[in-house]
């Protein structure tokens, strides 16, 4: 029984179905003259191996060419990736240590961030002559960690603490405050409550001092700030110690400090302000 084989609803000749099947597939030959002796009139599209030299070519419509577009790869771990035209380039291996990373655009090697927190210090200076000293244009991060070494006021029962942005309300702090005297009293510890600002220390006449800190969270914009604050005040017959946190609902990025006295200016004392993301 014999077979007809239609192209476009037209039956082929021999002759052209050996060239529409060497078409649909890729022909392996020695080389390139054992090749164009077979295949003699090439259409756009053919490919063909050649053993001899390992080589796959294709036809392109005037010529014989590569096959495929030769890899940039020169050494033991290069990649290939894409170049800003979207064209193949190596990309060398890496450091040892260093891990493969986007910036959004294109891949590099990187050295693996610090597990750590780096904290960089951004203001410090004297507390003497002020009731309130803001420091401003704190922009950049999410954390900041806020100290005042030493702090005095010549009025006696002087609170310090902190505000963020002038912000004057919405601090929700809860925390312990323990009298630590001479003798034991009920009342040597406390529920201590705070909206207006972030409580830090306390101090008792001019010849006391004080020391804090507050850590705030959320310093960049869209979040909510949260705070844990410590301190410590004492004088000649009891020291006063602040365990505390909370938060602010304000959203704003942070921009400026303010470290405050509520009696009396500061005669003695320093400030430090660091920050980190």
């Amino acid at each position: 029984m014999a077979y007809k084989v239609f192209a476009n609803g037209n039956p082929l000749l021999a002759s052209e179905l050996n060239t529409n099947l060497m078409q649909q597939a890729i022909a392996v030959f020695l080389d390139a003259t054992s090749r164009d002796a077979a295949i003699t009139a090439p259409v756009e599209g053919q490919f063909a191996y050649l053993t001899a030299s390992d080589e796959l070519v294709k036809y392109d419509g005037s010529a014989w060419v590569a096959g495929a577009a030769s890899l940039p790869i020169t050494t033991e771990g290069d990649l290939v990736i894409g170049d800003a035209s979207g064209e193949a380039e190596r990309l060398a291996i890496g450091s040892n240590g260093t891990v493969l990373q986007s910036n959004g655009t294109t891949a590099s090697w990187q050295a693996i961030a610090s597990g750590g927190t780096n904290w960089t210090q951004l203001a410090t200076g004297s507390l003497t002559g002020a009731s309130s000293i803001t420091v401003s244009g704190l922009t950049t991060y999410n954390q900041y960690f806020i100290q005042m070494i030493a702090a005095s006021s010549s009025s006696s029962n002087a609170n310090y603490s902190v505000q963020f942005n002038s912000v004057t309300s919405g601090y929700r702090s809860s925390g312990i405050l323990n009298y630590i005297e001479s003798t034991y009293a009920a009342g040597n510890f406390t529920y201590n409550d705070e909206t207006t600002h972030i409580p830090m220390c306390k101090n008792f006449g001019s010849s006391d001092v004080a020391y804090g800190s507050v850590l705030i969270t959320g310093g960049k914009s869209g979040s909510t700030k949260y705070f844990a604050n410590v301190g410590s005040g004492n004088s000649s017959t009891e020291t006063r110690q602040y365990h505390g946190q909370g938060m602010n609902d304000d959203t704003g990025a942070i921009t400026s400090i303010k470290l405050i006295s509520s009696a009396g200016n500061f005669d003695a004392g320093t400030y430090y302000i660091y920050g980190t993301d």
